[in-house]
């Protein structure tokens, strides 16, 4: 953790097989990473990381050379937090608040399982499918947001 120039910087160091230099732009891509080199992880971990980062004016690096990767993460120090804190809050809300339909397609269910509690707790009306072609169906029998 360093302090640089109105900034907080943290390091994370992994010593995993690292990140093959033609896949370091694609790093923060949703469902990039799943089950790339093991059975596990749905892939939007660090696609959440960079998203939850760039709402708080925020970004990732990715280093990767031979074994293990380097993540830098950098955030901005706010001047008047409570100011800036209330603003966002108020933002959330707005978005929250508005109800939607939304339709879910993926194929797996882990996906599924987790879009429909996120999206149900931000209130919205939730439909899941797992193929194209159940959306299809849903799409002309429902409308969707």
């Amino acid at each position: 953790l360093k302090r640089i120039e109105g900034s907080l910087e943290i390091t994370v160091r992994d010593y995993g097989i690292g990140i093959a230099k033609d896949r370091i732009h694609s790093t923060f891509d949703i469902l990039q990473n799943s089950n790339q080199y093991t059975n596990t992880g749905l892939g939007i971990g660090l696609y959440l990381t960079k998203t939850f980062l760039e709402m708080h004016r925020g970004k990732i690096i990715t280093q990767s050379e031979g074994k293990g990767a380097t993540f830098t993460i950098t955030l901005p120090i706010l001047q008047n937090p409570t100011k800036s804190s209330n603003r966002v809050i108020s933002k959330t809300k707005q978005i929250i608040l508005q109800k939607k339909n939304i339709l879910v397609v993926d194929d797996n269910e882990t996906i599924q399982f987790i879009m429909r509690k996120i999206l149900e707790r931000a209130n919205h009306n939730v439909t899941v499918v797992g193929t194209v072609a159940d959306a299809m169906q849903k799409g002309t029998a429902k409308e969707f947001d």
